[in-house]
């Protein structure tokens, strides 16, 4: 996990390799890209607030491009688990 400072340091480079990728030629995000951030908001991030909005922005996004969210009762991709 690392201290402060790293942890905010991988949500950043997280959320601009999304953010890249989104605006990208090369391809849209996908299961995997979406749930290696989801994975970083749960490692790096406290349980908090913010937390969920941003977990809660990124499932309702899969969903709404459609995008297979596997396992979503898995705690990876579930975002009621990310708030317990």
């Amino acid at each position: 996990m690392g201290d402060i400072t790293e942890q905010r340091r991988a949500i950043e480079i997280a959320q601009m390799m999304l953010t890249e990728l989104e605006k990208s030629s090369f391809g849209k995000p996908d299961q995997v890209t979406y749930g290696t951030f989801l994975k970083v908001c749960q490692n790096q991030m406290p349980r908090s607030d913010s937390r969920r909005r941003i977990v809660d922005l990124i499932f309702k996004k899969c969903c709404k491009e459609g995008t297979e969210v596997h396992g979503c009762k898995r705690f990876y991709f579930c975002p009621t688990c990310f708030y317990t």
